[in-house]
């Protein structure tokens, strides 16, 4: 598969058939297990309708072909309807986490030269007072309302890297602010084909029908769940339920309630559900789903005990916000060999290379960078071409900053060569957490680090050096944290050392910092 195999579509042509050939059909479920009466189903048609009366209230507000709207909003079908409305006018959504703070909001909104932002109840406050702070204050639309007052869109001034002229499918549809090792989040640019390359390739790699249903608790505003799952569902035709957080208590009731057949987690959601009780009708209800999708490694054990206490096949993905999630995926009805830190064969259409620190591959079996390139990796970061010629060469291939090595045909991870801790699914720069401790003043230094956790993936710890005679206490600091970034990027702890370990030529040796974390942790 290439590219150019969807360079005739965007988002809004696949909505546009498939509410023509399958306006009937189910396309998204709400299940919130805390709230019930909330449940409600949408067709295509019923989707469809939605998002040409938000697309008709934001093409009054001036937003037209390039312009950015942020996207602030949690795993609802409200979501969906956004993204399609925003990129059915021809403007770019941006995606925001919904836990970011003030702070971390209010540089996407600036960066991204945000022409509105699209939000609900739960977060108009937060939008308003983000919005309010811009240099050029943009709306703020809140369902079907324009809630700050502001009645027309900015003018962006910083154009995208599109041809007018070219294919509709090369247009930039999604900016999605990806955490890496420097101190702000970079803007990955994908288009309409790169997009739906990335759901045509987990369609084939798992099978999907139109008669699937896949519930998705994972964020959409993540690339694992927009490319995973939603993507997917709308090229089939095939049905997604959304619930707006991971439950175990609920998780097999709303599987067996909806015949979900397929799921999508990360390692620790299902670390969660082996660790629990097993409860009366459980593999009953488990009956309907015949794969779970997952994401970050679980070892030959914990596979094992999956397919067997839940009797469902797993598939681990890997892959790359700037890849749009795709790159490996363990083999469904091949030998998936699960072996701690295997991440299964090179996805269809798509090329890998070790590569040591000379950029030369490596010899068979050796360890180096894994370098991808494929039908859906990214056009590069907004505004920032350096960045960009840092990962992606002129030949499209793309460094993912990951260690890793190829054995019979099957790639093993490593270790990451880049600087970023992975929090529940979630990528935190190191840098990030480092530049808001360094905003404390009693900090002087600051180094963050990662260790395993069985649940979280990594579990994130700050060290730092005070001011001479300087004490502050942990919760001080974490505090300082949370107003500042997102929960999932505030450490579990921060210590004060007295002085950091360093390299012979004074760089902070992480390594050191780590074993003594593990040791604290």
């Amino acid at each position: 598969m290439t590219t150019a195999a969807f360079d005739h579509l965007t988002l809004g042509a696949v909505l546009a058939h498939r509410a023509a050939a399958d306006g009937d059909r189910p396309f998204l479920a709400y299940a919130d297990p805390l709230e019930p009466a909330a449940a409600r189903t949408w067709t295509y048609s019923d989707c469809a309708a939605g998002v040409a009366e938000l697309a008709a209230l934001l093409g009054e507000l001036g937003v037209g072909p390039g312009d950015r709207v942020v996207l602030h909003l949690e795993n609802a079908p409200a979501f969906v309807v956004a993204l399609l409305a925003i990129t059915g006018l021809g403007a770019v959504a941006v995606p925001t986490v919904a836990q970011y703070t003030a702070d971390e909001l209010g540089y996407v909104v600036e960066h991204s030269e945000c022409a509105a932002v699209v939000t609900n109840l739960r977060h108009q406050g937060l939008a308003e007072r983000v919005a309010a702070g811009a240099s050029v204050p943009p709306p703020v639309v809140c369902g079907t309302t324009v809630t700050n007052g502001r009645r027309r869109a900015r003018t962006t001034t910083t154009p995208l890297p599109d041809d007018p002229a070219g294919p509709p499918g090369r247009r930039t549809a999604l900016i999605m602010y990806t955490s890496g090792t420097t101190g702000r989040p970079k803007g990955v640019m994908l288009s309409h084909a790169a997009l739906l390359a990335a759901g045509a390739t987990t369609r084939d790699q798992t099978a999907l029908t139109p008669s699937d249903r896949s519930y998705c608790v994972l964020p959409l505003f993540h690339v694992n769940a927009m490319c995973f799952q939603l993507m997917p569902a709308l090229l089939t035709g095939s049905q997604l339920v959304v619930g707006p957080v991971f439950s175990a208590r609920a998780y097999w009731s709303v599987v067996a309630e909806h015949a979900v057949t397929v799921g999508n987690l990360t390692a620790g959601p299902l670390r969660i559900l082996l660790a629990a009780p097993p409860g009366p009708g459980e593999r009953e209800a488990a009956a309907s789903m015949r794969l779970m999708m997952y994401a970050l490694p679980l070892d030959g054990d914990e596979i094992r005990a999956v397919e067997t206490r839940f009797g469902v096949a797993v598939s681990m993905g890997w892959g790359l916000t700037e890849s749009a999630a795709c790159g490996t995926r363990t083999p469904v009805h091949l030998d998936p060999r699960h072996d701690w830190q295997s991440i299964g064969t090179v996805s269809p259409g798509w090329d890998l290379r070790v590569v040591g620190d000379d950029g030369a591959e490596v010899a068979p079996g050796g360890v180096g960078e894994l370098l991808i390139r494929g039908p859906s990796t990214m056009a590069g970061y907004f505004k920032d071409p350096a960045a960009t010629a840092e990962v992606l060469d002129g030949g499209g291939w793309l460094r993912t900053g990951d260690l890793g090595r190829v054995d019979d045909g099957y790639v093993f991870f490593h270790d990451r060569r880049k600087d970023v801790i992975k929090v529940k699914g979630e990528n935190v720069g190191a840098g990030e957490v480092e530049r808001v401790l360094l905003e404390h003043p009693l900090v002087e230094e600051c180094a963050a680090v990662g260790v395993p956790d069985p649940i979280l993936g990594e579990r994130l710890l700050a060290f730092v050096v005070l001011s001479a005679g300087a004490a502050v206490d942990d919760d001080a600091l974490r505090d300082h944290c949370a107003e500042r970034l997102a929960s999932f990027k505030v450490p579990s702890r921060v210590v004060p050392v007295p002085e950091f370990p360093r390299t012979s030529i004074g760089k902070v040796r992480k390594a050191g910092l780590r074993d003594l974390a593990r040791a604290l942790a």
